[in-house]
């Protein structure tokens, strides 16, 4: 059921690629703790990076619901059927992702220890 010229070998090629697309974008996000500075600034630059990262695997998801409606139907403009959601959800996942990431870089040792000493407290009882 593919839509004419389109043979299911370029639909498989396209979903492989896209999801080794996803799969750099994963690695990124592992790489990205160990560049960790102490520097506010560099705490900013590497939250937006990290929230831009999500937003491209994000992306890359909905594309793959995309890519495998194309495969049912046939119809490549399936593809483009994420585009409302992503236009709806990204504006929104930047701030909350980068915002999220800067206060576990800033504040992530402080919480650590506070939630070591309550459980070390509460178990010693």
């Amino acid at each position: 059921m593919t839509s004419p010229g389109t043979s299911p070998v370029v639909q498989i090629i396209t979903i492989v690629f896209t999801n080794l697309i996803g799969i750099a974008l994963l690695g990124l996000i592992i790489i990205s703790p160990r560049l960790i500075s102490e520097s506010p600034n560099k705490k900013v630059i590497l939250s937006i990076g990290v929230g831009l990262i999500s937003q491209g695997i994000l992306l890359v998801a909905l594309l793959d619901v995309g890519i495998l409606l194309w495969m049912g139907t046939g119809n490549f403009p399936a593809v483009f059927s994420f585009l409302p959601f992503s236009l709806c959800l990204i504006p929104i996942l930047l701030p909350v992702i980068a915002i999220g990431t800067f206060i576990q870089l800033t504040y992530g040792e402080k919480i650590q220890d506070y939630i070591n000493s309550k459980f070390r407290v509460s178990s010693s009882r």
